[in-house]
């Protein structure tokens, strides 16, 4: 036996698995149990406290993104799988918190992510050195709570704040991102008034609030994102007293509801469980004739996109080991594209040849028949328009056959689902007469 290094309550210690975890002397889990703060924080946050519901900006925006991925992720605790952009994300606040208290940087990061690594680290270093994240009365990687009543359930809502500042009645919060989901521009974060707008500004009020609840903001406050895959772009907004307010009447009505959800009905939309994490009902497929028949379709469809797109992803790596699978398949495509340097005849006779880029000749010879137009469709060397004008037999005959010198023909692979043979007959026929149709035009002229 030995004393909780928390408590000091006497603890012994019992394998669970592959870890040793501590017990009570009648044999419960003494995390359970345990008086001190950290343990009750950690039971708070994770549910198992009496009579506490515990909330922060990510379960609210979770909760109105799909009920049931709310459930999934902080009632039925089943963790997801982070991918590399999320162990970067974790990676860069590390390192920046390392930083603003002078400790040594964690040297981890993902090795995929190596050069986005590198931006970010360089773009906050920049800004570290240039006094952007001034130290001088602010504080770092603060854990701010604040509590209330509803009904018999005390609600904690919990905000953890990357760097704030308190100067006579106003605060400036900055958050890190990574920049790898920005959805919103300045203007959607002032917005309170309905439940898609408080998902894209939950964090900055949130912050906000919970800091007015401990310092006075006569003046209100400003939350601000750092963006530094985008150099350090910084995207943020100012709130009054009056959107405080507003927010904070909002955000006890919208936790109430999830204090008492049984049913946790998942968004016929969602974009966040993984594809075919829950049923949705089958859709006649035909013409809708009432606005539910429209929007059973829709998110039948919704739902199968997302379903089609997740298997085609997830059998990419079996068919480039494997060879096809039934339709799908890794198919090359040779497609036609300005070169990047052409030679241009010479002015003179008898000069030499100027070697200059395709885009540039392009656009002379555009420029010389008076198709000034399509200068727009053209630059882009990938334009939209250009495969239509080099298949053209009428209009842009002279022109597509003053551009096919400046061709150049590239073989890419893409894994897809493979048309049927019978289709790609029929195109190969249609392509062949178009080609057939240009030159003939061509020689014409």
């Amino acid at each position: 036996m030995k004393g909780c290094n928390d408590c000091g309550a006497q603890i012994d210690f019992r394998r669970d698995g592959d870890r040793w975890v501590p017990v009570n002397p009648d044999g419960t889990d003494h995390y359970m149990t345990c008086t001190s703060d950290r343990a009750r924080d950690k039971r708070i946050r994770r549910g198992q406290e009496p009579g506490m519901f515990p909330v922060d900006p990510s379960r609210i925006r979770m909760y109105i993104d799909c009920p049931r991925a709310y459930q999934r992720r902080y009632i039925d605790r089943i963790p997801d799988e982070k991918g590399p952009a999320a162990h970067l994300g974790i990676a860069i606040h590390r390192y920046a918190e390392a930083r603003l208290l002078g400790l040594e940087p964690p040297p981890l990061v993902p090795l995929e992510m190596a050069r986005d690594w590198r931006m970010m680290r360089d773009t906050f270093d920049r800004q570290f050195d240039n006094d952007l994240w001034d130290l001088r009365d602010a504080a770092v990687e603060d854990r701010l709570r604040w509590t209330w009543q509803d009904g018999e359930m005390t609600v904690e809502l919990m905000v953890v704040i990357d760097w704030w500042r308190y100067d006579d009645g106003f605060v400036i919060a900055n958050d890190i991102k990574s920049g790898w989901g920005v959805d919103h521009d300045d203007g959607e974060l002032f917005k309170v008034g309905t439940e898609a707008e408080l998902r894209k500004s939950v964090q900055g009020l949130a912050n906000i609030l919970v800091i007015s609840k401990h310092v006075p903001l006569g003046r209100g406050g400003r939350f601000q994102e750092i963006h530094l895959r985008f150099g350090g772009e910084i995207v943020g907004a100012d709130y009054s007293p009056d959107d405080l307010d507003a927010f904070e009447e909002i955000l006890k009505a919208h936790v109430g509801r999830m204090i008492r959800d049984t049913e946790f009905a998942p968004n016929p939309f969602c974009r966040v469980c993984p594809p075919g994490a829950h049923p949705v009902e089958e859709a006649a497929i035909r013409p809708p004739r009432t606005a539910e028949e429209a929007r059973r379709l829709a998110a039948y469809a919704h739902e199968q996109r997302r379903i089609a797109a997740a298997a085609t992803e997830a059998l990419r790596p079996w068919c480039a080991a494997n060879g096809p699978v039934g339709t799908f398949a890794h198919v090359e495509h040779t497609v036609r594209r300005l070169a990047p340097y052409v030679e241009r005849p010479a002015v003179e006779e008898g000069g030499e040849p100027i070697r200059v880029p395709g885009v540039l000749e392009a656009i002379r010879i555009l420029q010389e028949q008076g198709q000034d137009e399509l200068l727009t469709e053209l630059v882009v060397l990938s334009g939209k328009k250009l495969p239509g004008i080099l298949r053209s037999t009428r209009k842009h005959a002279s022109v597509a056959a003053a551009l096919e010198p400046l061709l150049i023909a590239e073989t890419e692979t893409k894994f897809e689902e493979r048309r049927l043979v019978a289709e790609e007959s029929a195109e190969r026929r249609e392509d062949g007469k178009r080609e057939a149709a240009t030159q003939a035009a061509g020689g014409e002229a």
